[in-house]
């Protein structure tokens, strides 16, 4: 009969490769992991300025069709705007930026914030687009952006146009 032969263990050269391989795989594992994480915060950056920008979108436009008259002369060109609103507790309603924030002022009380701080407003204009003083048309442009968590920022546009509430009893 034959000896049995004794079991010693992992020889150095075996333990060696499979630290090695180990290592590969945890590499390989955190690298897929940073990218992941990568594309989740661009994602949700994305998302909160394309929400931002619907929701101040809308409250421009909501406001700016509730109003029976404006500031601007046709043609004219401005960063705020001064609208006058039919219901005594809102007139006038003044929208603008200021410090890369955007603000409602209705009836010259303290202004309401409407943007987060995390989100800035870089752009706001307002355009009357109207050939003459009694159909107002007024068209915005407004500019967000976003500082990226791994740097640089993501900015996107948004604009809009409406008429003014002219035909009120």
């Amino acid at each position: 009969m034959f000896p049995r032969p004794v079991n010693r263990g992992a020889t150095l050269i075996e333990l060696v490769l499979y630290i090695t391989i180990f290592s590969l795989l945890s590499l390989t594992a955190m690298a897929i992991i940073d990218q992941l994480y990568v594309g989740y915060s661009l994602a949700e950056e994305l998302r909160r300025v394309e929400t931002e920008g619907r929701i101040l979108n809308a409250r421009i436009g909501t406001q700016i069709r509730q109003a029976t008259a404006v500031s601007l002369e046709a043609g004219e060109r401005s960063d705020d705007i001064l609208l006058a609103m039919p219901e005594a507790e809102r007139d006038p309603a003044e929208l603008y930026s200021e410090d890369s924030v955007f603000f409602i002022r209705e009836n010259n009380e303290q202004p309401a914030a409407l943007s987060s701080p995390r989100v800035q407003v870089e752009e706001l204009n307002f355009t009357n687009l109207s050939p003459s003083a009694d159909t107002d048309v007024i068209r915005w442009q407004l500019r967000l952006s976003v500082e990226r968590l791994s740097g640089g920022r993501i900015t996107r546009t948004f604009s809009g146009s409406a008429h003014l509430n002219n035909y009120h009893d």
